[in-house]
């Protein structure tokens, strides 16, 4: 019988995000993140790949011991320290159920800060451990990490890494679509 490693459940939030918000559209528009955190997550965990989001988790010590604690050497620590525990042989759970509430970037430049933050860890942790070509995971789990680590770098994250400081707030500019920042991990 496989070990489980930590349950995970979505982070939900008790504020509107900035899209709610700006558009007047609380009530009408889900939170920007459920698409991942209720979607996303749930399709991950039929593949025991459900993704370690940093906050709402219940661990296994005797599993992050196993591979030595916590992820180090990267930003975002807890996609690399869930992926690590799967590459082991771990079984990871997803729990599609509220069991705290936070909050929500509540400006454009703490999102884009925020998502810069997020592509520029991601991109840390595929260099450090490369998911596909790290031992022990399936093929549908690196397919998984690949895509998350991906994501960062196309869709409506790099338009809004791509614009220019009097749009974004961003202190650099960008070149030839990626953000600097990723880069220089």
């Amino acid at each position: 019988m496989i070990e489980l490693a930590f349950v995970q459940a979505p982070q939900a939030f008790y504020n509107q995000d900035i899209f709610q918000y700006n558009l007047l559209q609380g009530r009408n528009i889900p939170n920007e993140q459920d698409m991942f955190m209720r979607v996303v997550q749930a399709g991950r965990d039929r593949y025991n790949a459900a993704m370690y989001i940093g906050s709402n988790t219940v661990f296994r010590r005797s599993a992050l011991a196993a591979i030595g604690g916590f992820a180090t050497g990267t930003i975002t620590e807890d996609m690399a320290t869930g992926m690590l525990l799967q590459a082991k042989g771990f079984r990871t759970v997803y729990l599609n159920e509220v069991i705290a509430e936070g909050l929500s970037a509540e400006s454009f430049p703490d999102y884009i800060r925020q998502r810069v933050r997020w592509g520029r860890g991601n991109v840390q942790t595929a260099r450090k451990w490369n998911p596909l070509t790290i031992p022990g995971l399936t093929r549908m789990q690196r397919l998984l990490y690949a895509d998350s680590v991906l994501y960062c770098m196309f869709g409506k994250d790099t338009a809004f890494q791509v614009t220019p400081k009097g749009v974004t707030g961003q202190r650099r500019f960008f070149m030839r679509g990626w953000p600097c920042p990723i880069w220089s991990c």
